[in-house]
C-alpha cells in the first residue's frame, strides 16, 4: 500500500504547484490594478491641480493688474475702461480652462462665487464704476488663495494615495515571495519523500532476492 503514500505526495505536490500558480496570478492582477491606480492619480495630479493652479496664478496677474490699473493716476477714465475689460477678456479664456480640471465640491463653490465676481467686474466696468470693479478684484483675490489651497490639498492627498499603494505592492511582493519560499520547501519535502519511499519499495522486492 505504499504506492497510495506516492499518489498522495504527488496529489499535495500538485495542489501546491496550482496554489504558487493562482498566487502568481493573484498577485500579478493586483500590481495590475494598482499601477492604474498609480497612473490615475498621476494624471489626476496633473490635469486638475497643476493645470488648475496655473489658471489661478493667471486669474490671480490679472486681478492684480485691474487694481493697478484703476490706481493708475496717470490714465484717463477711459483708459482705465479699456486696461480693465482687456484683463477681463483674457479672464473668460482662463475660464474655459478651468472648467475643464475635475472640481471637489468646495472648490466648485469658490468657483461659483469667482465667476460671480468676474461678472459683477464686467457690469460695474461696463457703467464706469471702478471702484465696483476694484472692490470685486480685492475679493477675487481672497477667493483664488483659497482655490489655491485646494489644489495643494488634493495634490498632497493624491501623493499620499500613491505611497500608500506603493506601500501596499511592497508588502504584497513580500508575502508572495515569502509563500513561495514556504510552498518551495514543502515541494522539495515531498520529492525527498517520495524518493526515499521509492527506493525502500525497490529493496524490498522479493525479485531481487
Amino acid at each position: 500500500m505504499k504506492w497510495v503514500y506516492s499518489v498522495k505526495n504527488k496529489m499535495m505536490a500538485a495542489t501546491s504547484l496550482a496554489l504558487v500558480l493562482m498566487l502568481v496570478l493573484m498577485n500579478n492582477f493586483s500590481e495590475r490594478e494598482n499601477t492604474l491606480k498609480v497612473n490615475k492619480a498621476i494624471h489626476s495630479i496633473y490635469d486638475d491641480r497643476l493645470i488648475a493652479e496655473s489658471c489661478i496664478f493667471h486669474y490671480l496677474n490679472h486681478s492684480h493688474q485691474i487694481i493697478e490699473a484703476i490706481d493708475d493716476v496717470g490714465a484717463s477714465s477711459m483708459e482705465k475702461r479699456r486696461a480693465v475689460d482687456e484683463r477681463l477678456r483674457e479672464v473668460r479664456i482662463i475660464h474655459e480652462d478651468f472648467m475643464q480640471t475635475t472640481f471637489t465640491e468646495l472648490e466648485s463653490l469658490d468657483f461659483e462665487a469667482l465667476t460671480a465676481l468676474y461678472a459683477d467686474m464686467e457690469k460695474a466696468s461696463a457703467s464706469g464704476n471702478m471702484v465696483q470693479v476694484k472692490k470685486s478684484a480685492k475679493e477675487t483675490i481672497g477667493l483664488l488663495e483659497a482655490l489655491s489651497d485646494i489644489q495643494l490639498a488634493e495634490a498632497e492627498s493624491q501623493i499620499h494615495e500613491i505611497n500608500r499603494i506603493n506601500s501596499s505592492t511592497i508588502l504584497h511582493s513580500y508575502m508572495e515571495v515569502a509563500v513561495l519560499i514556504v510552498i518551495a520547501v514543502f515541494i522539495q519535502a515531498l520529492v525527498l519523500a517520495s524518493k526515499s519511499l521509492k527506493e525502500e519499495v525497490v529493496k524490498s522486492d522479493p525479485s531481487l532476492n
